[in-house]
């Protein structure tokens, strides 16, 4: 037979063991009536959790939008004016093209009007020296009377120097005037002043001389050369050798 006290003790074990379990079950059940519970709670956290995120999203897309859009419409308006300045400035660019090309054509005018200006001046002078060479008188400088005087008189010659001048040519009347001064000062022998008319006039001074002419004629010459008043020689039967003719001729 068992022993009492050994089923006794079983049986308090087992007893305690059966406490346990019905602690566990009771516990069980617990958990079990409140889990369902717990999880629809938790589920309706997490679903409004899920709401305000889901419309937090949509607010930060919309401000995304909404500043994405400002943004372009403000590179929009950024580049509109950047054009409408680009615009501005080609016109300018162009206006500046016309003004210089206006200014190279105005220059231009200006340089055709000074260069006929200063041909127009140029030709007035020319004709000016030509009108004024043409009125001045034919007469010597005091340098150069001078000049003939002194050589002349070193030379005695026995040659007539006669004069010959065009009619109406005053300052060719000068002229001649003022060689038979100097023929006489320097001591030759002056044969006077002949105003004569001519079918064609001659031109310059010529020195009219004879076949036989007295050597002293070329010392007559070559004092006026060395004056700077060249006399052109020419032969003459006409002339008689005892004299020599100083012609007058029509300024050339």
């Amino acid at each position: 037979m068992l022993d009492l006290d050994y089923l006794i003790s079983v049986a308090s074990q087992l007893s305690a063991k059966a406490d346990f379990w019905n602690s566990a079950i009771l516990w069980a059940l617990l958990f079990s009536a409140v889990a369902p519970a717990t999880l629809f709670v938790a589920q309706k956290i997490a679903l409004d959790r899920g709401k305000q995120l889901s419309s937090l999203q949509q607010k930060i897309a919309n401000l995304k939008e909404t500043n994405m859009k400002h943004r372009a419409d403000k590179l929009e308006q950024a580049n509109l004016q950047l054009t409408l300045d680009v615009e501005k400035e080609k016109g300018k660019v162009a206006r500046l093209g016309k003004e210089a090309n206006d200014a190279r054509a105005a220059q231009q005018t200006v340089e055709i009007k000074f260069a006929e200006q200063t041909e127009r001046t140029a030709l007035a002078e020319r004709t000016l020296l030509e009108v004024q060479e043409k009125v001045k008188k034919r007469t010597m400088s005091l340098d150069q009377e001078i000049f003939l005087i002194n050589l002349l008189r070193q030379v005695h010659s026995k040659l007539i120097v006669a004069i010959d001048c065009i009619e109406g040519d005053s300052d060719g009347l000068a002229a001649a005037d003022q060689i038979e001064e100097i023929i006489a000062a320097a001591g030759w022998r002056s044969g006077g002043i002949s105003i004569e008319t001519f079918m064609h006039n001659p031109v310059g001074l010529s020195l009219i001389v004879g076949k036989d002419v007295d050597p002293s004629a070329g010392v007559l010459q070559s004092a006026f050369g060395q004056a700077g008043i060249p006399l052109k020689g020419v032969e003459d039967d006409s002339v008689q050798d005892s004299e020599v003719e100083i012609m007058v001729g029509s300024r050339p």
